[in-house]
């Protein structure tokens, strides 16, 4: 018989603890046991069935979808402690698989899916669940080195699924840069002809594209606006640890100054 996961969360172990935390968890913990006979559709349709909007439905009170959002996905964070991200089966097929980037052809809802699954597959990165760092810069060739910018859709896609990595991991991306095995998968491509796989030139050249488009006139404001602020983040991330590496060489640098940089550049730790 297999052993089952043992799934807690320690807010439920409050004297009031919620009760649609405690229903949800409930439907997680019965869906991720290992010889679960509940289907991930079944799964999700019962959770849905607790947001906010169907509850309202209903005729029920219910909080604002954000605070019920942030809510579940820290339940979800809580759980990933168990190592369910390892031990659930196929989970890194299903998980690159949807990772696929979306074709030009495809409905727009498809794009906005795939971004979405870049920004979570991102967090996960971050919190170091995961070393996705094929995915991320399997994404970045997408967005920056495969073929110029059109101004359409499909490659607005691509460079938001790119912005997703630098907002929601860009300090990960960056304590691993040139620390990585040098896998097929992470080659450049053509518009790209600098130092391959994971690393600081690359960095600097998808920082520098994310520039250009920033100022290109053909790009939307929207898109104008996301590459910007993802190229301001990659230089500030790219400054810390420049200034971190200064302070480690230089024991004169104020204590005050010392305590800055380590708070920001922890995630390389």
């Amino acid at each position: 018989m297999t052993t089952p996961l043992r799934l807690r969360l320690a807010s439920l172990k409050d004297g009031e603890p919620w009760i649609i935390e405690q229903q949800y968890f409930i439907i997680l913990y019965n869906y991720l046991q290992p010889e679960s006979q509940v289907s991930a559709a079944e799964a999700a349709a019962r959770i849905n069935e607790l947001t906010p909007m169907n509850r309202e439905a209903n005729g029920e009170e219910a909080e604002e979808p954000e605070s019920w959002c942030l809510e579940f996905w820290g339940a979800i964070n809580e759980f990933a402690t168990t190592r369910i991200w390892t031990d659930l089966p196929y989970l890194m097929e299903v998980w690159y698989e949807y990772a696929v980037t979306p074709e030009r052809k495809d409905e727009n809802f498809e794009f906005e899916r795939w971004i979405n699954w870049q920004a979570f597959s991102a967090r996960v990165l971050q919190a170091d669940l995961a070393d996705w760092f094929r995915l991320t810069t399997r994404c970045f060739r997408h967005a920056f080195e495969e073929e110029p910018f059109q101004s359409d859709e499909f490659s607005e896609c691509r460079i938001r699924g790119a912005a997703q990595w630098v907002e929601y991991s860009g300090e990960r991306l960056f304590c691993s840069l040139d620390n990585l095995p040098d896998f097929t998968d992470l080659n450049p491509g053509k518009l790209y002809t600098g130092k391959g796989g994971l690393s600081r030139e690359r960095w600097d050249f998808w920082e520098a594209s994310f520039r250009a488009l920033a100022e290109n006139e053909n790009s939307s404001e929207e898109v104008s606006l996301i590459c910007d602020k993802a190229a301001q983040k990659m230089a500030a991330i790219a400054a810390v640890s420049a200034a971190s590496d200064e302070q480690s060489q230089n024991p004169a640098i104020s204590t005050e100054q010392s305590d800055h940089e380590m708070a920001r550049t922890k995630e390389c730790h």
